[in-house]
C-alpha cells in the first residue's frame, strides 16, 4: 500500500507499507501415495517513510525529488533474520 499526502504547495509525505501474501500448493507422489499440502504465509516488509518535492518547469514537464528511510519492521524468524517464505 502506497500513500502520498500533500502537506504544502510542493511537498508530499510518502509512505509504503508492503504486505506480502504467499500461497503455494505442493503435490508430491511417492510410489502409489499422493500427497498434497498448501503453504500459506503472510509477511510485513520494511516500511518506507519519506518526503517528496515537486517542481514544475513548464505546464507539460516537471521533476520531483524524493528522500526517505526504510524502517526495519520486516517480519523475522526465531533467529532474528528476515523471514523467508519457505522457512519451515
Amino acid at each position: 500500500m502506497n500513500i502520498s499526502v500533500p502537506v504544502g504547495g510542493k511537498w508530499n509525505i510518502n509512505t509504503l507499507i508492503p504486505l506480502v501474501v504467499y500461497k503455494n500448493k505442493v503435490e508430491e507422489q511417492y510410489y502409489y501415495y499422493n500427497y498434497s499440502y498448501t503453504y500459506d504465509k503472510t509477511a510485513l516488509g520494511n516500511i518506507y517513510l519519506g518526503l517528496q518535492t515537486i517542481d514544475s518547469t513548464s505546464p507539460n514537464a516537471g521533476r520531483n525529488f524524493s528522500f526517505g528511510v526504510f524502517l526495519p519492521t520486516a517480519s523475522k524468524n526465531e533467529t532474528g533474520n528476515a523471514k523467508f517464505f519457505l522457512d519451515f
